[in-house]
């Protein structure tokens, strides 16, 4: 029965938001023991705690670009936005321009308004391909990681299927 205990025998999904407890501690001998969400009580050598802790500074930075990623599109949502109505707001005045009997400024409102909208589709485009290569990536990078837990399980033997907390 000892063997069991060493290997991953199913899959799990867990989300646990800021209000959930997480308990880490140190174990007999040289285990350590997280308990998660006050039930999920996960016991590891030291080895993997250490692996933790490693790689835990790694996902802290992936997540700080993420997040910087992730605002850099808003902003240029944001910006597309504020481009289309611009570009509205300048065809009514060069509209207005026109019916005046100032032909040359309305001329040059329209071939602003025009810029504006370019760059509008322009920033929504980019919103679009930004947003789509993030989900691939992440798609990609999820299917990597199953792949690499399978193939480090079937030259260990140890691991049958992969634990994932998400």
């Amino acid at each position: 029965m000892s063997g069991a205990r060493n290997a991953v025998v199913t899959s799990l999904g867990l989300h646990l938001d800021d209000r959930a407890p997480v308990d880490l501690r140190g174990g007999l001998e040289t285990t350590a023991v997280l308990v998660l969400g006050g039930g999920v009580v996960l016991t590891m050598d030291e080895g993997y705690l250490r692996a933790l802790r490693d790689e835990a500074t790694v996902v802290l930075g992936d997540m700080a670009q993420i997040e910087a990623a992730d605002q850099v599109v808003e902003a240029a949502g944001h910006a597309g936005a504020q481009a289309r109505r611009i570009a509205t707001l300048t065809r009514g005045q060069a509209d207005a321009a026109k019916a005046a009997g100032a032909p040359a400024e309305a001329a040059r409102a329209y071939e602003a308004a025009a810029r504006a909208a370019d760059a509008a589709e322009t920033a929504q485009i980019a919103v679009g391909a930004a947003s789509e290569a993030m989900v691939r990536a992440d798609e990609a990078a999820e299917s990597a990681r199953l792949a690499g837990a399978r193939a480090a399980g079937a030259a260990g033997g140890a691991v049958t299927e992969v634990l994932r907390l998400v």
